[in-house]
């Protein structure tokens, strides 16, 4: 499995407003912000720009490194890019925040959509199918879906949603969907969190996936052979398990980068 690093942090002044680093590639919403942007939930795979009171979105997407798969989203595939260049976005489309998997990338648009490009054998677009794509697809949510966060593991992927809950798809060979199953999804699926759970944050790791609730719980899910769900045992979890960090309260307001490396 090749090591991969994800970093989300605060940006004040900066053209690469907000930056996430995939496998050997990485994405950068290029815009120039004329304030401070204010505090946002630091989580590693995740840049929620559309939560913070001073946001803004960007028409463009900057991407450099490798290109096997397509995930720089250029149109091209089987080459480097050793400089950035702009990802092939849609016509009139806004992105807010992007994440970066090992050959996969995603992004949310102002209007509340994913797209999704590069690697798709396990179905980690979500678009339906598990054709590997040079440019950003749409992923094909539930009707009436506003998505506010994505992240992004090895070969899957996590999305925020405005109501709080956590749609998932790709990769679920140890249950990193939190669906139940272990049945890799080519579109998203619920992730069965208890009634009433309100989600606020998502991280994805290589093969797990974790979640900040409104009450300052975490959830975690997937890959447990190294005991990183944290729940006591090194048993694999295909739904969400409970463990009540309430120091976790204080992560949404943390002002210093968050950086987490999977290996």
């Amino acid at each position: 499995m090749r090591r991969f690093r994800q970093s989300a942090g605060r940006a004040a002044r900066a053209r690469w407003a907000r930056k996430t680093v995939g496998g050997w590639f990485a994405l950068a919403v290029a815009m120039t912000v004329t304030q401070a942007v204010g505090a946002v939930p630091v989580v590693a795979q995740q840049t929620p720009v559309a939560q913070s009171p001073t946001a803004a979105a960007s028409d463009t997407v900057l991407a450099w490194g490798d290109n096997y798969y397509g995930q720089v989203g250029d149109g091209t595939t089987n080459n480097y890019r050793t400089v950035p260049v702009p990802v092939g976005l849609p016509a009139g489309a806004e992105v807010t925040a992007v994440a970066g998997g090992d050959a996969h990338s995603l992004a949310v648009t102002s209007a509340g959509t994913v797209l999704a490009w590069g690697r798709n054998r396990v179905g980690q677009l979500g678009d339906g199918s598990n054709i590997n794509r040079s440019t950003p697809v749409d992923v094909r949510l539930p009707p009436g879906t506003t998505v506010t966060a994505v992240a992004a593991g090895f070969n899957h992927s996590l999305a925020l949603t405005s109501t709080g809950t956590v749609l998932a798809w790709g990769d679920n060979s140890t249950g990193q969907l939190g669906d139940g199953t272990a049945t890799n999804r080519s579109t998203p699926v619920a992730v069965s969190f208890p009634p009433g759970t309100v989600i606020t944050a998502v991280a994805a790791g290589g093969v797990h996936s974790l979640a900040l609730t409104s009450a300052g719980t975490v959830f975690a899910w997937g890959d447990n052979s190294s005991a990183q769900l944290g729940d006591g045992s090194t048993m694999n979890r295909s739904t969400p398990v409970w463990w009540g960090c309430r120091w976790a309260r204080l992560l949404p307001l943390s002002p210093v980068v968050a950086r987490t490396v999977w290996r």
